[in-house]
């Protein structure tokens, strides 16, 4: 009986023993923390990663304009190279309306031009000769700023058996103005950009990309 009472004994302790001991860690638990760690690469925008940087913002350039005389800028140009700010002397053409041109179409020669010039001038028709391009040798009776003059001075021509047409002109008005690049730009405003409205008043002061600048102006 003594030999049957420990081995009973024997097989509690290997019993406690066997269920004692931890068991197997389950991968993928909820709660584990593995599945927490993410690559910085898979954020969404970590810390602003992502947005642009300062280098890709356009610059910006500045633009005096509105000089009706080129010395007037240039003037200004001197001033401001003497404050060690670079600029630009540019001009731009502007659409300013439309001239009517009246005038007799070509003539054979130059010496057929002088003698219908002399018969006009004779019946005080003011005119000259056409001496350049395509309609060198004809008559100019004049260039007018309204469609109605032009057009009744063509029909009393007319009147008088003359032919006589009209050609549009197209009139621009050329401005002037003076380019300064970012960093030429930012010292010009560093500086004092109040002065020179106080001394140029007409001048306007315009901030544009760079980039679209030379191509919209003749820059020198």
């Amino acid at each position: 009986m003594r030999w049957v009472f420990m081995l009973l004994i024997a097989l509690n302790l290997l019993v406690y023993v066997q269920y004692s001991q931890p068991g197997p860690v389950e991968v993928g638990q909820s709660g584990s923390s593995v599945d927490e760690i993410r690559l910085l690469s898979e954020l969404d925008d970590p810390a602003g990663i992502g947005k642009p940087s300062e280098g890709g913002v356009e610059a910006a350039c500045g633009i005096l304009a509105g000089f009706e005389q080129e010395s007037d800028a240039l003037v200004l140009r001197r001033r401001l190279l003497k404050l060690g700010v670079e600029a630009r002397l540019g001009s731009v053409d502007t659409d300013a309306g439309t001239d009517y041109w009246v005038y007799l179409p070509p003539l054979v020669s130059r010496q057929a031009a002088e003698r219908q010039l002399k018969a006009l001038q004779a019946s005080e028709v003011d005119s000259y000769i056409i001496t350049d391009g395509a309609l060198a040798n004809g008559i100019s009776l004049g260039i007018f700023s309204r469609a109605e003059a032009a057009e009744a001075l063509q029909r009393h021509m007319v009147s008088l058996d003359y032919k006589v047409l009209v050609r549009e002109l197209a009139r621009t008005h050329r401005s002037y103005r003076l380019v300064l690049n970012g960093p030429a730009w930012r010292q010009l405003n560093r500086l004092s950009m109040a002065q020179v409205a106080d001394d140029f008043p007409s001048v306007q002061m315009q901030q544009k990309p760079c980039a679209g600048i030379a191509t919209a102006e003749q820059v020198k």
